[in-house]
């Protein structure tokens, strides 16, 4: 028998108020996709700008997120995640050796003007001395020397990179050499990058630790991290920053405040002060202008789904992990809705911590947040006459009972 996927809405009206959930037969995207702009009070001056909250989940801002552009020296950060995978995957070592190659000497050192970590010509450098220098000098040498340490050629290199970006979901990228020198077919994406930092942070704790460091010496030369906006914001500790003359100034970054992070990135801004300007907005619209709603304790079901051919009639669905939390912003809140989509009815026998389906939280259109739900408690086969009965029911009345919703604002 064919289960038709049913959709439930419930729209915040007030802090106090349940969640009013109706029929709705329309699937939207995860939170890391908005289909547009988030419509508010707020917004930045970068003519391209993705905010997220990576503890709830949650994009706090848009503006322009598809939107390509030349990555710049912002592709080092894949250059990283891909020497970091490798790393924990056991193909590399920390202490493996890599030889500065003249075409990385040349056109990514000393005499290419450009920002370098100053290794010599046929020096052997570690890959961790190499990481050093590609994260806080932003070297091209480094970020050339680990291509094709790694590759055997930095074209070679970039299908890694790609491969890594695509695997991450941020499909709307193209990388085609480790350092972002601006060539044909090179292009990225605010949420794109955001994307790729979230996962970077979140899968390399260790190697993300580098980002962190304040300055590096490496030949005899002294040099302070070159990220733009540490040391300029309160909890910055990391990523990137970039600049081309297509895209303007660019800077992708990640704040932590009493234990909650946000990583953001903007593009396209004048001039390198307006570029720490707005990243400074962006994060004091991030910490200051949200709150967050506890939802539901952990374990604790928020909902029930009914479910067909089982011992029960619904099985209570509860957040995958821990407590049910969202992020709200501080004004505006009646024009967010929330949504349990699921396919109903749900199949017996059901074990508990099966996904069921996802909790949906939209401002103006846009999905901000998303959370799996799975089963609260096992919900056997039924006996012949339940699942007899089950039967009847989804042949003559399609199977549209309502949800019951247990959460409350």
């Amino acid at each position: 028998m064919a289960h038709g996927e049913r959709t439930r809405t419930g729209m915040i009206l007030s802090c106090c108020q349940r969640l009013l959930l109706t029929a709705l037969t329309t699937l939207l995207l995860v939170s890391f996709h908005p289909v547009s702009a988030l419509s508010q009070a707020f917004e930045s001056r970068a003519p391209r700008a993705f905010l997220y909250d990576v503890n709830s989940r949650t994009v706090l801002y848009a503006q322009r997120a598809e939107e390509r552009f030349a990555p710049s020296s912002m592709a080092k950060m894949i250059t990283a995640s891909v020497v970091f995978d490798q790393l924990s995957e056991g193909i590399l070592d920390r202490d493996t050796l890599f030889t500065i190659s003249e075409d990385a000497w040349r056109r990514g050192g000393a005499p290419s003007g450009r920002t370098a970590m100053f290794a010599e010509l046929g020096s052997s450098v570690a890959v961790e001395d190499l990481l050093r220098g590609l994260i806080i000098m932003a070297g091209n040498d480094a970020a050339i020397a680990l291509a094709e340490g790694v590759a055997g050629t930095e074209s070679e290199f970039a299908g890694l990179m790609n491969a890594r970006a695509d695997a991450l979901g941020a499909t709307g990228s193209a990388f085609t050499n480790a350092t972002g020198e601006a060539e044909p077919g090179m292009h990225t994406t605010v949420r794109d990058l955001v994307i790729i930092a979230d996962r970077l942070i979140a899968q390399h704790p260790d190697g993300y630790a580098i980002f962190g460091q304040p300055e590096f010496t490496w030949n005899d030369i002294f040099q302070r991290n070159r990220n733009p906006i540490y040391g300029q914001i309160e909890g910055v500790d990391g990523l990137f920053a970039g600049f081309s003359e297509e895209a303007g100034y660019s800077v992708i970054g990640s704040v932590v405040r009493d234990g909650r992070r946000v990583v953001f990135a903007l593009s396209g801004v004048d001039t390198p002060e307006g570029r720490v300007d707005e990243a400074r907005r962006l994060v004091r619209y991030a910490f200051e202008d949200f709150r967050t709603v506890r939802v539901a304790e952990p374990g604790e079901p928020i909902a029930s789904a009914r479910t067909h051919g089982g011992s029960s009639r619904e099985v209570g669905l509860m957040a995958a992990e821990g407590a049910l939390e969202l992020l709200l912003p501080s004004d505006g809140v009646e024009r967010v809705r929330a949504r349990i989509i699921y396919d109903s009815p749900v199949p017996a026998p059901i074990a508990q911590g099966d996904e069921i389906g996802r909790l949906l939280v939209e401002r103006d259109g846009t999905i901000i947040q998303e959370t799996p739900l799975v089963a609260a408690e096992d919900v056997e086969t039924g006996t012949l006459v339940q699942r007899a009965r089950d039967g009847f029911m989804e042949l003559v009345f399609g199977w549209l009972p309502p949800i019951s919703f247990a959460g409350s604002l």
